[in-house]
């Protein structure tokens, strides 16, 4: 991307700047500049997590730990065909969870 040098200056009513400021704040965006830059030129505006998705992301790292505590249970007993097979699982979701960054 090319740097960029050149500056545009813009006047906005206290309601439009407190708007756009609330815009900004539901997206992962650090900036007012981003965040006008992003949606004039039409780049993709990733939201924030909504409430039921941080809640729903929980429950998992929940039902993670809870795997976690039945492998070493598993383990105990040394049964390698679940253990292998609950390994798996408990990769899969750490990779969700991991992939969205909680």
């Amino acid at each position: 991307m090319a740097k960029r040098t050149e500056r545009i200056e813009m006047r906005v009513s206290p309601e439009e700047k407190m708007r756009l400021r609330y815009r900004l704040s539901e997206t992962n965006l650090d900036t007012l500049a981003d965040y006008i830059r992003s949606m004039v030129l039409g780049y993709k505006i990733e939201s924030k997590l909504s409430t039921e998705e941080k809640q729903t992301l929980g429950e998992i790292k929940n039902g993670l730990h809870d795997l976690k505590r039945l492998r070493n249970l598993i383990h105990q007993d040394a049964r390698a065909e679940l253990l292998d097979q609950l390994d798996d699982v408990l990769k899969r979701i750490s990779k969700i969870l991991d992939d969205r960054k909680m």
